[in-house]
């Protein structure tokens, strides 16, 4: 019985094992991740392909473990920094030379816009984005998003809130909105200082942050 146990866990890293091609791809993969922490969505393409090409699969079960073994963060903030990366590439092929200071500049921004914005009117509301700040000679901030992506235009695109979530802003007895919004500010602040201490220790920090501001609003 314990022969057939250990042919059957041989026979399964067998099957896990990378081929040489694969090796190099995860090796190109990690180092983006590595050198470009604060450049989230090149962190988000490299992850997006670990997790459909299954590189992870000669040391982890899934994705998520490898995310938390190998990195220090969730599954659920890789597939953020995922969504992120396919904003930043619908964004640069509908609006041509669109620079990195023109993109938003960390992953909670990139969220969210997208938790404002419908995919469908990604580009063009960027571009109202775009005109904005330079009308009013500004980088592009979250107050920024939410000011000009927060309302409804001529065309729409504006996403609807949960009846809850609207519920619980309007009842007294809960935060008032803009602590919360305050509460988020400090955490993109923080994100955008993250290279300077352990990405590890980091992220673990600010998800549970977030989490906390979630179950709040």
């Amino acid at each position: 019985m314990k022969k057939k146990m250990e042919k059957a866990t041989e026979a399964k890293k067998a099957k896990d094992a990378l081929t040489a091609e694969e090796v190099k791809k995860l090796a190109e993969c990690e180092e983006a991740i590595q050198e470009n922490s604060k450049m989230y969505f090149l962190a988000g393409e490299s992850l997006t392909q670990i997790n459909e090409e299954r590189l992870y699969k000669a040391d982890f079960t899934d994705f998520d473990k490898y995310c938390e073994g190998r990195w220090g963060f969730s599954g659920s903030h890789a597939r953020r920094l995922m969504d992120s990366y396919e904003l930043v590439k619908k964004l640069r092929s509908g609006i041509p030379h669109l620079g990195d200071d023109e993109l938003p500049q960390n992953e909670f921004q990139a969220r969210l816009y997208m938790d404002l914005r419908e995919e469908k009117h990604w580009v063009r509301s960027w571009k109202t984005l775009l005109k904005a700040a330079k009308e009013k000679e500004v980088v592009i901030t979250a107050t920024l998003i939410r000011a000009v992506c927060g309302k409804a235009d001529e065309d729409g695109g504006c996403k609807k809130p949960h009846p809850k979530a609207k519920a619980k802003i309007m009842d007294s007895s809960e935060p008032q909105l803009e602590y919360v919004n305050t509460a988020l500010g400090l955490v993109e602040d923080a994100r955008s200082d993250a290279e300077n201490y352990s990405l590890r220790d980091w992220n673990k920090f600010l998800d549970e942050i977030e989490v906390t501001l979630e179950r709040i609003c």
